[in-house]
């Protein structure tokens, strides 16, 4: 029987009672995005081309081009698709927190390490932690970066004026955005430089990653605000 590729990268087998497709459609739309975050999140958004996501996937740039239309479009939907998965973590948690009353500044830390610490736990979470990382970064993505963080952003603050209503709003944005940011690199270097740089110095990995951080970041949150005869 002849075959015949479509444009969404599927393949047509003709003969017999008519045309069929044969495999993908969706599944070679989640193949792309997977490949695409596995090679960004090594090598960086800037340093993977179309071509090499579709020769690492075995699929034609028409099939790329007809899914997403471009590498940015892409980038985007790689993104939105985490927070579609790890967003409903976030907003349980939330919701949690918002019906039992004013919660303590350690449980919003704790609503905002944990979601995303546990993608640590899935196959594709560390590349996609990665992603973040990079794209979080970059000039040309961060922008989009925040914009799909933004619902939930906008709750992380609220939460943590409420428990922090002394903290002027320009240092609490400051000290979230740092927290945010460096909640990625500890976690992606949690398993490569941080391990080894502590395994130098005699400290074993306790397995407690997420309580320190929620330690840390709860310390630096409530601070006392040191800049603020700079900011008067």
């Amino acid at each position: 029987m002849d075959k015949a590729s479509n444009p969404d990268g599927t393949e047509e087998v003709k003969g017999g009672r008519g045309s069929r497709r044969r495999a993908v459609g969706a599944r070679t739309r989640e193949r792309i995005l997977d490949t695409a975050q596995e090679l960004f999140a090594a090598k960086g958004v800037d340093g993977v081309s179309i071509n090499e996501i579709c020769k690492q996937c075995d699929v034609n740039s028409a099939a790329v081009h007809y899914h997403f239309g471009s590498k940015s479009a892409l980038v985007e939907e790689i993104l939105r698709r985490g927070v579609g998965t790890w967003g409903q973590q976030r907003d349980q948690l939330i919701e949690q927190l918002t019906a039992a009353g004013t919660p303590t500044l350690s449980e919003v830390v704790s609503a905002m390490v944990r979601p995303t610490a546990d993608l640590v736990k899935e196959p594709w979470g560390m590349n996609y932690i990665r992603f973040l990382f990079g794209i979080s970064n970059h000039p040309d993505y961060a922008e989009l970066s925040n914009s799909v963080a933004d619902s939930h952003t906008a709750r992380y603050v609220a939460l943590l004026s409420a428990v922090l209503p002394d903290l002027p709003r320009d240092l609490l944005l400051r000290r979230y955005t740092l927290t945010r940011m460096f909640l990625y690199q500890a976690l992606v270097i949690e398993h490569g430089p941080l391990a080894t740089w502590l395994q130098m110095h005699g400290v074993d990995d306790d397995g407690a990653m997420e309580e320190h951080l929620i330690s840390y970041f709860t310390a630096a949150l409530a601070a006392p605000d040191e800049t603020s005869g700079e900011r008067a």
